[in-house]
């Protein structure tokens, strides 16, 4: 492992205690870390054409953070919350972005955990585009998941679960469970801020094709709590 105070990743965000909105771990308490960039968004001044509709705009500011410094706002928003070190076992992980895994390896999330102690669970939130660089010896043991949000045919992992938007990605399922065919299809309806209408539309299409084909539905809980 290099050194915890040396190397520097980009974070854009950390937050938490919240609640996962989505996938497996729906409903279950968790901290955030968000990473910084995306390599399907490039630039913060042009909305990326492939997914116009990304709900992190901050995806793009960042502070170069080490993984001792990471740590250390962990715990400290562990302590203003008032969750006891005795209770972190029960919460989560959330490795985010933009896209973390630009960024994500062992050195990351061993350091973390060296700091932080165990998490039950930790999501990793990607669109699939590029490979995981964490070994399976790390996945396994830590109980990391790749959870993929796929945006372009380009699938190149074997994720845990798949979250299609719908409408707009519904085509991406069979992409999906060539990736990875036992995994879990989540549906996620696209929410059209300017249009509550379309946003119902979207839901219902993804509620009538997860009771058609036995996908699951992912309707990002955290929105309708209003949490973070």
């Amino acid at each position: 492992m290099n050194d915890l105070h040396t190397k520097r990743y980009g974070i854009s965000e950390i937050f938490g205690p919240t609640i996962q909105g989505e996938g497996k771990h729906v409903g279950r308490p968790c901290f955030f870390i968000r990473f910084s960039g995306c390599n399907l968004w490039p630039s913060p001044d042009k909305l990326s054409v492939t997914c116009p509709w990304c709900d992190t705009p901050q995806l793009h500011n960042k502070d170069m953070m080490s993984v001792t410094e990471i740590a250390a706002k962990l715990n400290s928003l562990r302590e203003h919350h008032g969750v006891e070190s005795r209770d972190m076992s029960k919460f989560g992980l959330v490795l985010t972005g933009g896209e973390p895994l630009i960024q994500l390896d062992d050195d990351f999330v061993l350091g973390i955990l060296k700091i932080t102690g165990k998490y039950p669970w930790i999501d990793v939130e990607t669109n699939g585009t590029i490979p995981c660089k964490l070994t399976r010896h790390t996945v396994y043991y830590n109980r990391i998941y790749l959870s993929c949000s796929p945006k372009t045919t380009k699938i190149v992992i074997e994720a845990d679960w798949y979250k299609i938007l719908v409408p707009d990605k519904i085509s991406l399922i069979e992409h999906a469970y060539e990736a990875s065919p036992n995994a879990r299809i989540y549906l996620q309806p696209v929410e059209d801020k300017l249009s509550p209408e379309n946003t119902a539309k979207n839901t219902k299409q993804a509620v009538d094709l997860a009771l058609s084909k036995g996908y699951s539905l992912s309707i990002q809980l955290h929105k309708v709590l209003s949490l973070p």
